[in-house]
Protein backbone atom coordinates (compact mmCIF):
# COMPACT_ATOMS: atom_id res chain seq x y z
CA UNK A 1 0.00 0.00 0.00
CA UNK A 2 2.67 2.47 0.82
CA UNK A 3 4.11 1.48 -3.14
CA UNK A 4 0.81 3.12 -4.29
CA UNK A 5 0.73 5.92 -2.03
CA UNK A 6 3.96 6.84 -3.47
CA UNK A 7 2.92 6.19 -6.81
CA UNK A 8 0.25 8.55 -6.12
CA UNK A 9 2.73 11.58 -5.08
CA UNK A 10 3.53 11.53 -8.62
CA UNK A 11 0.44 11.03 -10.00
CA UNK A 12 -1.86 13.01 -7.93
CA UNK A 13 -0.85 16.76 -10.17
CA UNK A 14 -1.90 14.57 -13.73
CA UNK A 15 -5.29 13.24 -11.80
CA UNK A 16 -8.38 14.74 -13.88
CA UNK A 17 -6.90 13.65 -17.21
CA UNK A 18 -5.66 10.52 -16.53
CA UNK A 19 -9.48 10.10 -14.51
CA UNK A 20 -10.72 10.94 -17.79
CA UNK A 21 -8.69 8.52 -19.85
CA UNK A 22 -9.57 5.74 -17.36
CA UNK A 23 -13.66 6.57 -18.17
CA UNK A 24 -12.61 6.43 -21.99
CA UNK A 25 -11.25 2.65 -21.37
CA UNK A 26 -15.10 2.52 -19.57
CA UNK A 27 -16.46 3.60 -22.64
CA UNK A 28 -14.00 1.60 -25.09
CA UNK A 29 -14.88 -1.73 -23.02
CA UNK A 30 -18.65 -0.93 -23.51
CA UNK A 31 -18.03 -0.23 -27.03
CA UNK A 32 -17.01 -3.56 -27.14
CA UNK A 33 -20.36 -5.34 -26.49
CA UNK A 34 -21.91 -3.87 -29.23
CA UNK A 35 -20.36 -5.62 -32.45
CA UNK A 36 -21.14 -9.21 -30.61
CA UNK A 37 -25.02 -7.89 -30.71
CA UNK A 38 -24.82 -7.05 -34.03
CA UNK A 39 -23.27 -10.20 -35.22
CA UNK A 40 -26.37 -11.66 -32.82
CA UNK A 41 -28.96 -9.84 -35.15
CA UNK A 42 -27.18 -10.85 -38.53
CA UNK A 43 -27.87 -14.65 -37.55
CA UNK A 44 -31.51 -14.57 -35.91
CA UNK A 45 -32.64 -11.96 -38.39
CA UNK A 46 -30.66 -11.71 -41.55
CA UNK A 47 -29.87 -15.62 -41.55
CA UNK A 48 -32.75 -16.69 -40.00
CA UNK A 49 -35.23 -14.85 -40.91
CA UNK A 50 -34.48 -13.43 -44.54
CA UNK A 51 -34.36 -9.94 -43.36
CA UNK A 52 -31.48 -8.85 -45.97
CA UNK A 53 -32.28 -4.82 -45.88
CA UNK A 54 -31.12 -4.97 -42.73
CA UNK A 55 -27.57 -6.13 -43.45
CA UNK A 56 -26.19 -3.14 -44.95
CA UNK A 57 -26.59 -0.76 -41.99
CA UNK A 58 -25.69 -3.58 -39.85
CA UNK A 59 -22.35 -3.72 -41.19
CA UNK A 60 -21.78 0.11 -41.24
CA UNK A 61 -22.49 -0.04 -37.34
CA UNK A 62 -20.56 -2.44 -37.06
CA UNK A 63 -17.73 -0.62 -39.10
CA UNK A 64 -18.38 3.12 -37.33
CA UNK A 65 -18.02 1.13 -33.66
CA UNK A 66 -14.74 -0.21 -34.46
CA UNK A 67 -13.52 3.25 -35.68
CA UNK A 68 -15.23 4.66 -32.37
CA UNK A 69 -13.73 2.14 -30.68
CA UNK A 70 -9.73 2.17 -32.24
CA UNK A 71 -10.26 6.10 -31.52
CA UNK A 72 -10.96 6.13 -28.05
CA UNK A 73 -8.04 3.62 -27.49
CA UNK A 74 -5.66 5.58 -29.29
CA UNK A 75 -6.46 9.16 -26.89
CA UNK A 76 -6.58 7.30 -23.75
CA UNK A 77 -2.99 5.02 -24.94
CA UNK A 78 -1.16 8.55 -26.02
CA UNK A 79 -2.69 9.87 -23.02
CA UNK A 80 -1.55 7.39 -20.30
CA UNK A 81 1.99 7.07 -22.35
CA UNK A 82 2.71 10.96 -22.36
CA UNK A 83 1.38 10.79 -18.39
CA UNK A 84 3.64 8.19 -17.64
CA UNK A 85 6.28 9.70 -19.36
CA UNK A 86 6.51 12.62 -17.42
CA UNK A 87 6.22 10.49 -14.43
CA UNK A 88 8.76 8.80 -15.30
CA UNK A 89 11.22 11.85 -15.62
CA UNK A 90 10.51 13.56 -12.60
CA UNK A 91 10.82 10.06 -10.77
CA UNK A 92 14.21 9.59 -12.03
CA UNK A 93 15.48 13.27 -11.52
CA UNK A 94 13.91 12.98 -7.61
CA UNK A 95 15.78 9.67 -7.85
CA UNK A 96 19.34 11.37 -9.09
CA UNK A 97 18.92 14.55 -6.81
CA UNK A 98 18.24 11.87 -3.54
CA UNK A 99 21.78 10.08 -4.94
CA UNK A 100 23.59 13.12 -4.40
CA UNK A 101 22.62 14.15 -1.08
CA UNK A 102 24.06 10.46 0.46
CA UNK A 103 26.71 10.21 2.21
CA UNK A 104 29.87 7.97 1.64
CA UNK A 105 28.59 5.39 3.59
CA UNK A 106 25.68 4.69 1.53
CA UNK A 107 27.95 4.32 -1.11
CA UNK A 108 29.63 2.12 0.46
CA UNK A 109 26.97 -0.58 1.02
CA UNK A 110 25.40 -0.13 -2.38
CA UNK A 111 27.17 -1.34 -5.70
CA UNK A 112 26.79 1.39 -8.32
CA UNK A 113 25.43 -1.71 -11.00
CA UNK A 114 22.19 -1.79 -8.69
CA UNK A 115 21.91 1.73 -8.10
CA UNK A 116 21.70 2.37 -11.97
CA UNK A 117 19.62 -0.57 -12.55
CA UNK A 118 16.97 1.10 -10.05
CA UNK A 119 17.03 4.24 -11.91
CA UNK A 120 16.56 2.83 -15.71
CA UNK A 121 14.89 -0.57 -15.47
CA UNK A 122 12.91 -0.60 -12.04
CA UNK A 123 11.79 3.34 -13.04
CA UNK A 124 10.65 2.27 -16.31
CA UNK A 125 8.47 -0.88 -14.73
CA UNK A 126 6.98 1.92 -12.66
CA UNK A 127 6.11 3.89 -16.44
CA UNK A 128 4.98 0.49 -17.82
CA UNK A 129 2.32 0.04 -14.53
CA UNK A 130 0.87 3.24 -14.71
CA UNK A 131 0.58 3.43 -18.52
CA UNK A 132 -0.21 -0.04 -19.18
CA UNK A 133 -1.50 -2.59 -16.13
CA UNK A 134 -3.59 -0.34 -15.08
CA UNK A 135 -5.93 0.53 -17.51
CA UNK A 136 -5.64 -2.85 -18.80
CA UNK A 137 -6.84 -4.37 -15.63
CA UNK A 138 -9.44 -2.06 -16.07
CA UNK A 139 -10.21 -2.87 -19.26
CA UNK A 140 -10.83 -6.27 -18.92
CA UNK A 141 -13.10 -6.44 -15.69
CA UNK A 142 -14.82 -3.92 -17.37
CA UNK A 143 -15.31 -5.89 -20.34
CA UNK A 144 -15.95 -9.18 -17.89
CA UNK A 145 -19.03 -7.37 -16.34
CA UNK A 146 -20.17 -5.85 -19.48
CA UNK A 147 -20.44 -9.11 -21.30
CA UNK A 148 -21.83 -10.98 -17.91
CA UNK A 149 -24.80 -8.21 -18.14
CA UNK A 150 -25.63 -8.74 -21.77
CA UNK A 151 -24.81 -12.17 -21.78
CA UNK A 152 -27.85 -12.69 -18.92
CA UNK A 153 -30.45 -10.79 -20.62
CA UNK A 154 -29.63 -12.81 -23.32
CA UNK A 155 -29.85 -16.08 -21.47
CA UNK A 156 -29.26 -16.47 -17.57
CA UNK A 157 -28.70 -20.25 -17.57
CA UNK A 158 -26.19 -20.05 -20.48
CA UNK A 159 -24.85 -17.01 -18.05
CA UNK A 160 -24.74 -19.61 -15.18
CA UNK A 161 -23.24 -22.72 -16.71
CA UNK A 162 -20.26 -20.52 -17.85
CA UNK A 163 -19.37 -18.66 -14.57
CA UNK A 164 -19.24 -22.03 -13.13
CA UNK A 165 -15.73 -22.34 -15.13
CA UNK A 166 -14.83 -18.97 -13.63
CA UNK A 167 -13.75 -19.70 -9.75
CA UNK A 168 -11.35 -22.05 -11.09
CA UNK A 169 -9.56 -19.54 -13.56
CA UNK A 170 -9.62 -17.30 -10.86
CA UNK A 171 -7.79 -20.28 -8.52
CA UNK A 172 -5.07 -20.50 -10.90
CA UNK A 173 -4.37 -17.26 -11.90
CA UNK A 174 -4.17 -16.49 -8.49
CA UNK A 175 -1.83 -19.38 -7.71
CA UNK A 176 0.30 -18.24 -10.47
CA UNK A 177 0.29 -14.70 -9.69
CA UNK A 178 1.65 -16.03 -5.75
CA UNK A 179 4.49 -18.55 -7.63
CA UNK A 180 5.45 -16.07 -10.11
CA UNK A 181 6.23 -13.04 -8.00
CA UNK A 182 9.51 -14.57 -6.10
CA UNK A 183 10.85 -15.21 -9.02
CA UNK A 184 10.30 -12.18 -10.74
CA UNK A 185 12.12 -10.57 -7.66
CA UNK A 186 15.10 -13.29 -8.01
CA UNK A 187 15.36 -12.18 -11.78
CA UNK A 188 15.66 -8.47 -10.79
CA UNK A 189 18.07 -9.52 -8.13
CA UNK A 190 20.33 -11.00 -11.26
CA UNK A 191 19.78 -8.10 -13.35
CA UNK A 192 21.26 -6.04 -10.52
CA UNK A 193 24.33 -8.24 -10.03
CA UNK A 194 24.80 -8.65 -13.42
CA UNK A 195 24.57 -4.62 -14.20
CA UNK A 196 27.02 -4.50 -11.13
CA UNK A 197 30.20 -6.57 -12.87
CA UNK A 198 29.51 -4.76 -16.21
CA UNK A 199 30.12 -1.28 -14.58
CA UNK A 200 32.71 -2.04 -12.21
CA UNK A 201 34.89 -3.76 -15.30
CA UNK A 202 34.20 -1.08 -17.41
CA UNK A 203 35.09 1.79 -14.55
CA UNK A 204 37.83 -0.13 -13.48
CA UNK A 205 39.13 -1.49 -16.85
CA UNK A 206 42.68 -0.32 -16.24
CA UNK A 207 43.38 -1.61 -13.10
CA UNK A 208 41.84 -5.06 -14.16
CA UNK A 209 44.74 -4.79 -17.25
CA UNK A 210 47.38 -4.01 -14.75
CA UNK A 211 46.83 -6.94 -12.54
CA UNK A 212 45.90 -8.74 -15.37
CA UNK A 213 42.40 -9.97 -14.05
CA UNK A 214 40.87 -10.37 -17.48
CA UNK A 215 40.20 -14.06 -16.73
CA UNK A 216 39.18 -13.73 -13.56
CA UNK A 217 36.52 -10.55 -14.58
CA UNK A 218 35.26 -13.31 -17.36
CA UNK A 219 34.68 -15.76 -14.67
CA UNK A 220 32.80 -13.57 -12.52
CA UNK A 221 30.42 -11.99 -15.51
CA UNK A 222 29.71 -15.55 -16.98
CA UNK A 223 28.91 -16.91 -13.48
CA UNK A 224 26.56 -13.94 -12.60
CA UNK A 225 25.12 -14.04 -16.89
CA UNK A 226 24.47 -17.77 -15.67
CA UNK A 227 22.67 -16.78 -12.89
CA UNK A 228 20.41 -14.03 -14.66
CA UNK A 229 19.53 -16.75 -17.89
CA UNK A 230 18.54 -18.98 -14.58
CA UNK A 231 16.61 -16.32 -12.62
CA UNK A 232 14.65 -15.34 -15.82
CA UNK A 233 14.08 -19.40 -16.80
CA UNK A 234 12.08 -19.92 -13.47
CA UNK A 235 9.93 -17.12 -13.99
CA UNK A 236 9.40 -18.70 -17.76
CA UNK A 237 8.90 -22.09 -16.15
CA UNK A 238 6.12 -20.68 -13.22
CA UNK A 239 4.48 -19.05 -16.19
CA UNK A 240 4.35 -22.10 -18.63
CA UNK A 241 3.22 -24.40 -15.76
CA UNK A 242 0.29 -22.65 -15.85
CA UNK A 243 -0.19 -20.81 -19.17
CA UNK A 244 -1.68 -23.97 -20.48
CA UNK A 245 -3.89 -24.90 -17.85
CA UNK A 246 -5.54 -21.53 -17.94
CA UNK A 247 -5.92 -21.47 -21.82
CA UNK A 248 -7.49 -25.00 -21.27
CA UNK A 249 -9.96 -23.60 -19.15
CA UNK A 250 -10.50 -20.67 -21.73
CA UNK A 251 -11.22 -22.91 -24.74
CA UNK A 252 -13.38 -25.06 -22.50
CA UNK A 253 -15.66 -22.09 -21.82
CA UNK A 254 -16.34 -22.27 -25.55
CA UNK A 255 -17.27 -26.01 -25.33
CA UNK A 256 -19.79 -24.93 -21.95
CA UNK A 257 -20.90 -22.64 -24.58
CA UNK A 258 -21.69 -24.42 -27.25
CA UNK A 259 -23.28 -27.13 -25.72
CA UNK A 260 -25.44 -25.26 -23.42
CA UNK A 261 -26.49 -22.67 -25.88
CA UNK A 262 -26.95 -25.51 -28.08
CA UNK A 263 -29.08 -27.53 -25.90
CA UNK A 264 -31.01 -24.39 -25.38
CA UNK A 265 -31.46 -23.44 -28.94
CA UNK A 266 -32.98 -26.81 -29.61
CA UNK A 267 -35.76 -26.69 -26.95
CA UNK A 268 -36.54 -22.98 -28.06
CA UNK A 269 -35.28 -21.45 -24.89
CA UNK A 270 -33.30 -18.88 -27.04
CA UNK A 271 -32.27 -18.19 -30.54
Amino acid sequence: METFKWIWGYLKDYKFKYGFCLILVLVAALISMINPILGGTIVDRVLGNGETNILIPILLITIATALIKNGVAYAYQMNFEYISQNILLRIRKDLFDKLLTLDVDFYKQMKTGDLMARITGDTDLLRHFIAWVIYNILYNISVFVFGLLCMWFINPTLTLAMLVVCPFIAFFTNRMSKHIGPTFHKAREAYSRLNSVVQENISGNRIVKAFSKEDYEIEKFNKQNAFYKEANLDTIEVTQHYIPILEFLASFLTVVMLFVGGILVIQDQMT
